[in-house]
């Protein structure tokens, strides 16, 4: 089966604009917030620092068992916008298909 992938891209003004995007990343996803995901087909999650570049920017990696999985799990994470921002950040998001893997 292949997968959904959701990527994001987050584009930070400053390194402590980045720091308070990351506290808030771990307090939103929990251990049981973890495992709601999990039960709903989300396969893993993961956050990439770009290296290298005078840019500070975060890549997102979200993975599903597929796209009704993605529509189950979104539930959660839209209610990440309810919580306090305390930090600058540009967005951009894609929803993609996996078409090949080694794995």
């Amino acid at each position: 089966m292949k997968k959904f992938i959701s990527v994001g891209i987050i584009l930070f003004p400053t390194q402590g604009d980045q720091k308070m995007w990351l506290e808030k990343w771990n307090t939103f996803y929990s251990p049981k917030a973890i495992e709601f995901l999990k039960k709903n087909g989300q396969i893993d999650q993961k956050i990439l620092f770009e290296k290298n570049t005078d840019l500070i920017r975060t890549i997102l990696i979200w993975e599903y068992e597929s796209e009704e999985a993605f529509k189950k799990c979104q539930a959660f994470h839209s209610n990440w916008s309810k919580f306090e921002n305390n930090f600058a950040s540009k967005y951009q998001s894609f929803r993609v298909e996996e078409i090949s893997s080694w794995l």
